[in-house]
């Protein structure tokens, strides 16, 4: 899998826990970071997301009021998901 025109920045998603729950920004970050809709993510990644990761899980580590953050890799991304943000980024990207 290519990443998909990121280079040096990231995709820095910001949601709200209330309406949108962390597995479906995580999705939306990877789908901006591929630049695709969420619908096509699964062909981008030749898999669905719940292959990479276990959706669900991602859903009760991260409660709405905490601060508990969960740092994961997909494929070439380095992912960052907390409260309210999915930070997405190369995984050769170097901060």
């Amino acid at each position: 899998m290519d990443v998909g025109g990121l280079g040096d920045r990231g995709v820095e998603y910001v949601y709200d826990r209330e309406k949108v729950s962390p597995s479906f920004a995580l999705a939306e970050a990877i789908a901006e970071a591929e630049d695709v809709q969420a619908t096509e993510l699964s062909e981008k990644l030749d898999a669905p997301i719940g292959t990479y990761v276990d959706l669900d899980a991602i859903d009760r580590l991260i409660p709405e009021d905490d601060e508990v953050s969960v740092v994961l890799r997909i494929e070439e991304y380095r992912i960052h998901i907390d409260a309210d943000t999915v930070t997405v980024e190369s995984s050769t990207c170097r901060r």
